[in-house]
């Protein structure tokens, strides 16, 4: 009887090794699959919000730097403008006052 019982516990431990290390590759094997999967996503995430930011802080420099260019080369059309406009009611006042001179 006891060697029935000694055999019967041991085929039971044994077949329970047989479930442990089962179960031990297959929480493995889940394990890395979830890892990953979420491994990917917080490297997504963390990359869209990184990409998100740079893309932002280049694009608001070009503006910034396309602004100034549009701005500057409409302040030197405006002042050519001022400019050519004063400098012709002064020419046209100077040769007013020649001709009234005589000269």
């Amino acid at each position: 009887m006891k060697t029935q019982i000694l055999y019967f516990l041991t085929l039971l431990l044994l077949s329970s090794c047989g479930s442990y290390e089962q179960g031990l590759k297959e929480g493995i094997a889940q394990g890395k699959t979830e890892g990953l999967i979420l491994g990917r996503e917080e490297g997504f995430e963390s990359g869209f919000d990184a990409g998100q930011l740079q893309g932002a802080e280049e694009g608001h420099e070009a503006g910034h730097a396309k602004g100034h260019e549009k701005g500057y080369e409409a302040g030197f059309t405006q002042g050519k403008k001022i400019g050519y406009q004063a400098g012709y009611e002064a020419g046209k006042k100077r040769g007013y006052e020649e001709c009234r001179m005589g000269w």
